[in-house]
C-alpha cells in the first residue's frame, strides 16, 4: 500500500471489505477490526514421568491474552489512500516473562 497511489479497489482486493467507513474532511476513513490472541502452556510435571512412572503430576502453567485491534486507512475524494496505520493496538496479546504489571 503506497500513500497517494493505491486505490480503494486494490485495498479491498487485498484486505477485503472494511468493517466501517466514516466520512471526514476531504475524504473517507475505512476501519478494519481484527482480533489478536496468543496462548502459552507449559507442563512442569512432564519430566517427572521418567522418575515416577505410575504417578506423574500435572504442573501446568498457562497464560493467554486476546485483544481487538483496528487498522485505519484514510482516502481522499478520489478514493486514493492518503495515510494508513494502526488506530488502536492493545498490549494484552503480548507475552510477558514477569506476570505482574510494572
Amino acid at each position: 500500500m503506497v500513500n497517494g497511489e493505491t486505490r480503494l479497489s486494490e485495498v479491498v482486493e487485498k484486505l477485503g471489505a472494511p468493517n466501517q467507513m466514516l466520512s471526514s474532511n476531504g475524504g473517507v476513513v475505512a476501519l478494519y477490526q481484527f482480533t489478536d490472541g496468543k496462548y502459552f502452556r507449559v507442563d512442569f510435571g512432564w519430566g517427572l514421568r521418567f522418575f515416577v512412572p505410575f504417578y506423574a503430576p500435572d504442573l501446568v502453567l498457562g497464560v493467554g491474552g486476546l485483544s481487538v485491534d483496528a487498522f485505519q486507512i484514510t482516502y481522499n475524494d478520489h478514493w486514493v489512500v492518503q495515510d494508513h496505520g494502526f488506530a488502536f493496538h492493545s498490549q494484552s496479546s503480548e507475552f510477558r516473562l514477569w506476570p505482574f504489571k510494572d
